[in-house]
């Protein structure tokens, strides 16, 4: 469990499919069908320019 004073912001979970997305997929089982997810902690386009003008990438 992790307490709620130490969350600090919040996530996005993109599920990891290898082919097209099933068609029994929808809002309220998208979490259960998948046994893997992406971590995008860039969830606000301003942090995300922000480090990517910071490495370099653009």
């Amino acid at each position: 469990m992790i307490p709620l004073t130490d969350i600090t912001h919040g996530v996005e979970l993109i599920p990891v499919y290898n082919t097209l997305l099933p068609k029994e997929v929808n809002l309220s089982n998208s979490m259960e069908i998948f046994d893997g997810y992406f971590l995008n902690n860039f969830t606000d386009k301003e942090l995300y320019h922000t480090l990517a003008v910071a490495f370099g990438v653009y």
